[in-house]
């Protein structure tokens, strides 16, 4: 009997201890999971907070009454609002601090940072008013305008004293009661001069050891924008290049010289985009206005206008290519239209497969027609130049299959992926590269000129172009 009851005590106590163990396990398993699932949304609200190698990445994060939540702001939010120091903080134990419209953060290491700002009680209103002439309707806006504008009225009731500080953009408010301000700032009439200018190597102006030529208009896609120099110091004037155009900030008048570097093109290329407003171009009835990049998803390449009639202008797989005999100015022009094709590329390999590429050489190739084919049956036309073509106003996704020719010279155009730093089967580029090394077997000769590869041969060969 003491036998047997010894044993069934054993059993208990074994059961208990095990059923303990049991229920430890599944406690640190759940509070494992939790955790894992709170850093999982955490990392896919905040993923972007990691992409600034910076050592500091700082994001304000300021209430809005429309949607009762905090939304990310790319500015310091406007007067009425306060820190709220309990709710901001910094991912990896930095010290973040707000003081005299300024946050500060304290770090060792590398961290990100979240200062949080809520809309103070409604005892100061503050109404903030822009105007693009004097005799304009005025707007409404979050925050005070730029160095462009100037205070031009103010106004508060119950008495209250408004000043404003014309260098840092800030006001002060000083009132025994609630009271609503408003301010409106009109755009000042600025006088600014601006030279354009476009690096040639036969210009006869120079700067920073390069040559220009002082032209009409802002260069196109085969130049990019470099650096600007004002006469006035004494003036806040900023220039910055968007989307094909300048974009000036003055606070008085000045003249500024503006670079655009790119060498010695004989073509500069401007790409013109159909706009609802703009200017008239190449398809009758349709206005344009420029950019800075080729149209995707939803426009089409038309045609071009060259000042100089020897120019011509070539689109082939999402690339511009330009040739003049003479230094000239072109327009490529892109319609909108209602469908939405992409094309995947194909190229026959010398072991009779086929790789996708992204550009289609125009030497040492041939359009397969038996195999290339779009989902929705558009049409694909394909010139002597394996310019490809969709004929289609409808959303598609379409396959083009070229062959190996059968020709006595081949050139194989590799380009430099900028986002990889890999080679890549292409074609010539147009612009934002330079020849880096090119050669070809029998003793060929290869030239680069004009946008236009040049092979002199007695016999077979194949050539290797290498752009970046």
């Amino acid at each position: 009997m003491k036998k047997n009851g010894f044993v069934s005590t054993s059993l208990i106590y074994t059961f208990f201890i095990v059923f303990l163990l049991l229920m430890i396990f599944l406690l640190n398993s759940y509070s494992s999971i939790r955790f894992l699932l709170d850093q999982y949304k955490y990392d896919i609200k905040n993923s972007f907070a990691e992409a600034s190698g910076a050592d500091i990445n700082l994001y304000l994060m300021v209430w809005d009454e429309n949607t009762q939540e905090y939304e990310l702001q790319d500015e310091m939010p406007a007067f009425g609002y306060y820190f709220e120091p309990n709710f901001s903080y910094c991912k990896n134990g930095s010290t973040i601090s707000y003081a005299n419209g300024n946050v500060s953060v304290t770090a060792v290491r590398r961290d990100s940072c979240y200062a949080y700002f809520k809309e103070a009680e409604k005892d100061i209103i503050l109404k903030i008013y822009t105007k693009e002439t004097e005799t304009s309707d005025r707007v409404l806006v979050k925050n005070v305008p730029n160095y462009s504008y100037t205070l031009t009225s103010k106004n508060c009731t119950n008495g209250a004293i408004l000043n404003f500080n014309e260098d840092s953009r800030k006001f002060t408010i000083s009132s025994s009661q609630k009271t609503t301000c408003e301010v409106e700032f009109t755009k000042k009439e600025m006088d600014i001069i601006i030279n354009i200018f476009r690096e040639d190597a036969l210009g006869n102006h120079a700067y920073n050891g390069l040559k220009y030529k002082e032209v009409t208009e802002v260069p196109g896609i085969t130049y990019t924008f470099d650096s600007y120099v004002c006469t006035n110091s004494g003036v806040n004037t900023t220039i910055d290049y968007e989307n094909g155009e300048l974009v000036i900030e003055s606070s008085g008048r000045n003249e500024c010289n503006v670079y655009f570097n790119g060498g010695t093109n004989k073509v500069d290329l401007i790409v013109m985009q159909e706009t609802d407003t703009g200017v008239s171009g190449y398809t009758t009835g349709l206005k344009y206005s420029r950019v800075s990049t080729i149209p995707g998803t939803g426009y089409k390449y038309v045609g071009y206008i060259c000042d100089d009639g020897s120019a011509s202008v070539t689109y082939s797989n999402g690339t511009l290519t330009a040739t003049s005999d003479v230094q000239t100015v072109c327009r490529a022009y892109f319609n909108r239209y209602s469908g939405s094709v992409f094309i995947h590329y194909y190229l026959e390999t010398s072991d009779n497969n086929y790789e996708n590429v992204t550009l289609i050489p125009t030497i040492g190739y041939k359009y397969n027609s038996t195999k290339s084919y779009c989902n929705n049956n558009s049409d694909i036309i394909v010139d002597g130049n394996n310019i490809v073509t969709i004929d289609s106003t409808n959303d598609d996704e379409c396959y083009v299959y070229f062959d190996m020719a059968n020709a006595d010279i081949r050139v194989n155009v590799f380009v430099m992926n900028k986002s990889t730093g890999k080679y890549e089967l292409g074609s010539v580029p147009v612009a934002g590269y330079e020849l880096y090394n090119a050669g070809c077997t029998n003793g060929a000769e290869i030239t680069y000129a004009n946008s236009s590869l040049k092979v002199t041969s007695e016999g077979p060969t194949i050539c290797t172009v290498y752009f970046r």
